[in-house]
């Protein structure tokens, strides 16, 4: 039987342009060294990391104008295959900004095109032609304009086509799909900030952040919380597992959640974990969020907007180890 696929879906890609400045001093001039225009978006930067680590991808989305062609045009570079729906708005550029010595990124994040209902359907019959059984990733915020019930349109679709989904998309959106999505899912990854948004209060200790995602289990089988270089609290059926993040240093911090979720997901992939119930070999899993935690740390070590390179993510992959929490 032909491989499938890894698929992903994003729905409000962007190009991220970053480079450096000595400083930023409001009204004046910043001078930018170093410039580079990279591929962005949660699921288009997830995928990126999957195919760094060798699995194939296939990658769906809006993309328009200029910016949607070299969006398209850097991507095969990377050799992720990508099917989007031309759309008559020019996708965005985001802008990250590292300062001096100590890496700290200002952020400039940008709403992005308006998509019409027209270009949305266009995109679930996209969806509609996928095959399983497989994993989809649905990643990223909505476009503005953009059909409020469009991530759980794509859910329900890729449910049907017997794919099970992954989601990373921003706490407003991902509180409505728990809200009002049917469907089980595989696996979320809301940062700690994001899951604080969903269970409405602050979260201080790790107790308290391992509650709250064993709670989310009712919907999906992994809810994996991301808290940057403290590393992972990932909930599982069976327990609460802690993966603290190996040590490097930080040079950005762009697309590390990404890549996290992108290795993970390519190895769940790989291990025939997907969803369907048949396959939960709790060491699998944990060794999956294992290769999750290296490329987000490798991601960390990379400077702007680059994502880690795999001989990097594999050696960050030997030191990272998982330690029970609760059962």
């Amino acid at each position: 039987m032909k491989t499938r696929p890894l698929y992903g879906v994003s729905v409000n890609p962007a190009l991220d342009l970053s480079g450096h400045v000595r400083a930023l001093v409001p009204n004046e001039k910043n001078y930018v060294f170093d410039p580079r225009v990279d591929p962005g978006g949660n699921a288009v930067n997830a995928l990126r990391m999957a195919r760094r680590l060798g699995t194939p991808v296939r990658l769906l989305g809006f993309a328009g104008g200029a910016t949607g062609r070299e969006l398209a045009a850097q991507l095969a570079r990377e050799k992720v295959t990508a099917s989007f729906v031309t759309i008559r708005a020019a996708t965005r550029i985001n802008v990250t900004v590292s300062q001096g010595d100590r890496h700290e990124q200002t952020r400039l994040t940008f709403p992005g095109p308006w998509v019409t209902r027209t270009e949305g359907r266009t995109l679930i019959k996209q969806v509609q032609k996928l095959v399983g059984p497989g994993i989809l990733v649905l990643g990223g915020s909505q476009p503005s304009g953009s059909n409020p019930r469009l991530n759980l349109e794509i859910l329900r679709t890729a449910v049907e086509r017997k794919l099970a989904v992954v989601v990373d998309i921003p706490a407003p959106d991902l509180k409505a799909v728990l809200r009002h999505g049917r469907h089980p899912l595989l696996m979320i990854k809301p940062n700690q900030m994001e899951l604080e948004a969903i269970v409405g209060r602050p979260l201080r200790t790790e107790v308290e952040i391992a509650c709250e995602a064993r709670k989310l289990l009712r919907r999906c089988e992994i809810v994996c919380v991301s808290r940057g270089h403290r590393g992972l609290i990932a909930a599982l059926p069976d327990g609460i597992w802690r993966f603290a993040s190996p040590l490097v240093k930080v040079r950005g911090s762009v697309g590390a959640g990404d890549s996290l979720v992108g290795a993970t997901v390519a190895k769940l992939r790989e291990y025939g974990i997907s969803g369907d119930g048949k396959n939960r070999d709790r060491d699998l899993i944990l060794d999956a969020l294992r290769w999750g935690v290296a490329a987000g740390a490798a991601t960390t070590a990379t400077e702007g907007t680059a994502l880690g390179q795999p001989r990097l993510v594999q050696r960050l992959y030997r030191r990272v180890r998982p330690e029970r929490l609760s059962d």
